[in-house]
């Protein structure tokens, strides 16, 4: 049971950076679900850290993590609930991705994307 879990947790974190990558041509791709790595594809990519995917991107590796440390643990509804939120955050995500252009210009903030224009 806990490797079908850990297996789970692995394919939902590439399912959210194939999400992301496949979708959005930035100069840097989204590497991890790591605070630090979000955090850098962010900064890279000048993208408005306020924006409702990055959001979306913060809470799946939050839900994600919280699985990792209930996994330890006997399943209880809270493990269930977040694990089937897990999914339905990455459709969410997705979502939101198709609607950006594919240039990922509603992800750079406008002040950025007025400079990158000059």
């Amino acid at each position: 049971m806990r490797i079908k879990e850990f297996q789970n947790r692995v394919e939902a974190q590439r399912e959210v950076i194939r999400v992301v990558n496949s979708a959005i041509q930035l100069n840097e791709q989204l590497m991890g679900l790591a605070s630090k790595a979000i955090g850098r594809w962010v900064i890279r990519n000048n993208i408005d850290d306020s924006n409702n995917a990055v959001t979306k991107i913060y809470d799946i590796a939050g839900q994600l993590f919280f699985l990792a440390t209930k996994s330890q643990e006997p399943i209880d509804g809270d493990y269930a609930k977040v694990s089937s939120e897990v999914y339905k955050s990455i459709s969410e995500l997705e979502k939101m991705i198709e609607s950006f252009e594919t240039n990922g210009e509603d992800l750079i903030e406008k002040r950025q994307w007025a400079s990158l224009e000059r």
